[in-house]
C-alpha cells in the first residue's frame, strides 16, 4: 500500500500475529480452528449471494436469529480467527489477512464506536468467508465499488441484521399501530445494536 497508515496497520498485524505464532510453539498450543467452507464470489448479484451466505453461517454457527452482542467470540472462539484489537488512526476500521500456517486474522480499530466495531468486523469475517486469500484493508470512505466490498458490506448488514428477525421484531414492536414513528425504529434499532 502506499499510504503509510494502512502500511503501519498491516506491520501492526503481522507483528500481532508472529508474537502469538511464536508463543503458541514455546507452549505447544495448536490453536482451533473451525472454519466453514470458502464461498467463493459467483456471477450475478452479490448482495444476493451475501444474503445467503450470512444466514447459512449463522444457522452453520447456531447463533439463531437474535442479535449479535459479542462479534469477538464468535470470530476468536467459535471459528479460531486470530483477532487483534488495536487503536489505528481513524480512517482504518479493520485488516483481514490470512496463511496457512498462523490462519485467518483479523485487526480491527479500538477507537471505533462498537456499532462500527461491530459492523468492521463482520465486515472482515465475509472477506475470510468469500476470498480468504485475499488480504483486505477497510477505511473510512473507501469505495464499496469492488464486487468483494460490496459482497462484505452486504454480507455484514444481513450477518448483524437478519431479515427474516428484522421483520419479525417490526410486526411486534408496531403492533396495532397505525403508522410507523420514530418511537419504532428506535427500539428495533435498539433490539438488533
Amino acid at each position: 500500500a502506499s499510504d503509510g497508515d494502512v502500511e503501519r496497520a498491516a506491520r501492526l498485524l503481522n507483528e500481532l500475529v508472529r508474537a502469538e505464532v511464536e508463543l503458541e510453539d514455546v507452549l505447544g498450543v495448536r490453536r482451533t480452528r473451525n472454519y466453514p467452507p470458502e464461498r467463493p464470489l459467483l456471477p450475478g448479484d452479490v448482495t444476493t449471494q451475501a444474503e445467503q451466505d450470512a444466514q447459512e453461517l449463522r444457522d452453520w454457527l447456531g447463533i439463531g436469529a437474535g442479535p449479535v452482542v459479542d462479534a469477538l467470540s464468535i470470530l476468536d472462539l467459535k471459528l479460531g480467527i486470530r483477532v487483534y484489537v488495536r487503536a489505528l488512526p481513524s480512517k482504518i476500521s479493520g485488516l483481514f489477512a490470512h496463511d496457512e500456517q498462523a490462519g485467518a486474522c483479523i485487526l480491527l480499530n479500538a477507537s471505533h464506536p462498537p456499532e462500527r466495531f461491530r459492523q468492521s468486523a463482520i465486515h472482515e469475517m465475509a472477506h475470510f468467508v468469500s476470498s480468504r486469500s485475499d488480504a483486505d484493508v477497510l477505511g473510512a470512505g473507501d469505495a464499496m465499488g469492488s464486487r468483494k466490498e460490496r459482497y462484505a458490506d452486504c454480507f455484514a448488514r444481513a450477518f448483524l441484521t437478519p431479515a427474516r428477525a428484522v421483520r419479525q421484531q417490526f410486526r411486534e414492536i408496531t403492533a396495532g399501530q397505525s403508522h410507523l414513528t420514530r418511537r419504532h425504529v428506535i427500539l428495533l434499532a435498539n433490539a438488533f445494536r
